[in-house]
């Protein structure tokens, strides 16, 4: 008898979307993971939590309603040539909570790699169906490009092609004026060049190297103005660890991230935190944060800012888990700095601060919205610290500030408010004994 293949919402998915239906508020499908089914055909359980032998998992490329039946959601993804040597049976979908609320029978198909002698980009299609679409999020992440390396080497070679001719232009442009300049100054004339050729953002892309300058590009501040937004695998390699120890974050640019254990970390900063502290931190740094809350937590069980941030419970239990996560992913590798945080109020405003030394915190205002909205200091030092400026990613990508979900800063606002990203999109403070999310910053190196 022949397989059918098929897609069934979980026991999780169905009662997530019952919920959302009922209560106003929504799913957010984040990412699509494919499996082996352990080396044969199953048939999908309704209790499922997850695959049976996860082989891949990436975010979701494109997601969108059926036009021809609107309880259809169909959702679809890349995996890229680079990945590959395994076998497919399986697929499941997962939300921004990491539970899986969709799974599927898939067709029996083999994505190989360059060592066997061929390879190909697999675009991989799932169809939910649910009662109320409009319960579901069709967010897609914005840093995933639904193309097939064809489309990419196509683009590449187009750009190339425009590259080469802008280029050739400028060379013909430089020769006609240092000949007028010659025979009147005795020496060629390269200054508009130059200027040219290292303003990082010249329209033309035309690089030092191309026309025999020596490039500069590998430093923090080049990387920092640039965003990208490529996936850059399921774990940091020695080799990028290595990039990022030389401070030439060679291929890594903001917005790139790693999905390790079903989180996005991506890259909000390189050096940011480059000779801050009391004691100055020298060593090169990557700045992440997650791409959604991690979990949510209280500041306080009470409706007090009494101690500042570093009196918090938020500061004292609340970041033990995000910490075990992050120290699971980047075993070996968070960076431990010294930073200055408000520990002391008086009516309602930070009034006294210290160094200590910190890992993984709360960001606060002026990283995320480049200046100081709500929260209040007897000195902006108390609650701004050594974070005085706005992250690239959030200077880059106004849209990941607000993800739809509520998130703790770390600003004294009031005798019982802390700031908050408001799901609503706004800047905001909730009571201390409110539950929002937490998505804090740190930093590898």
């Amino acid at each position: 008898m022949a397989e059918q293949f098929y897609t069934i919402l979980t026991a999780v998915g169905k009662a997530k979307i019952a919920n959302a239906t009922a209560l106003g508020k929504d799913v957010e499908l984040t990412e699509l993971a494919l499996g082996d089914g352990g080396g044969s055909y199953y048939n999908p359980t309704e209790d499922q939590t997850e695959l049976r032998n996860e082989v891949w998992r990436g975010a979701i490329g494109n997601v969108d309603v059926d036009g021809e039946n609107p309880n259809w959601i169909i959702i679809q993804t890349v995996v890229p040539s680079q990945h590959g040597g395994f076998m497919i049976r399986e697929a499941g979908v997962f939300d921004n909570e990491g539970d899986l609320i969709a799974v599927g029978k898939y067709p029996e198909t083999y994505k190989p790699v360059a060592a066997d002698g061929s390879i190909k980009d697999l675009i991989v299609r799932m169809i939910l169906e649910v009662s109320n679409t409009a319960s579901v999020v069709l967010r897609v992440d914005p840093t995933v490009i639904l193309a097939t390396q064809q489309q990419v080497d196509e683009a590449e070679a187009r750009a190339k092609a425009y590259t080469d001719r802008e280029v050739a232009e400028v060379s013909q442009a430089l020769d006609a004026h240092e000949a007028a300049a010659a025979p009147h100054s005795g020496h060629a004339t390269t200054t508009a060049l130059d200027h040219h050729v290292n303003d990082k953002n010249n329209p033309h892309g035309v690089t030092a190297a191309q026309v025999g300058a020596a490039p500069a590009s590998d430093n923090a501040g080049f990387h920092n103005s640039i965003y990208r937004g490529k996936f850059l695998g399921n774990q940091v390699t020695p080799e990028q660890y290595a990039r990022i120890a030389d401070g030439t974050f060679e291929d890594m640019y903001i917005g790139d991230y790693w999905t390790i254990n079903g989180v996005q970390y991506i890259i909000a900063a390189f050096n940011y935190y480059h000779n801050t502290g009391d004691t100055a931190l020298t060593q090169n740094h990557v700045t992440l944060v997650p791409g959604s809350t991690l979990y949510s937590h209280v500041m306080n069980d009470t409706d007090t800012t009494e101690g500042g941030y570093v009196g918090s419970k938020m500061y004292t239990e609340g970041l033990a888990q995000a910490k075990s996560m992050i120290n699971s992913a980047f075993p070996g590798h968070v960076v431990t700095h010294r930073r200055y945080l408000s520990n002391a109020t008086s009516d309602g405003e930070a009034s006294a601060g210290a160094w200590v030394d910190s890992n993984v915190e709360l960001m606060n205002e002026a990283m995320v919205y480049g200046g100081v909205i709500n929260g209040h200091a007897t000195y902006g030092l108390y609650n701004i610290g050594i974070e005085k400026s706005q992250l690239p990613l959030f200077r880059h990508r106004h849209d990941l500030i607000g993800i739809r979900s509520t998130w703790w800063l770390r600003d004294v606002c009031a005798a019982s408010r802390f700031a908050t990203v408001s799901n609503l999109g706004l800047a905001y403070r909730y009571s201390a004994s409110a539950v929002a999310g937490v998505r804090p910053a740190f930093s590898i190196s």
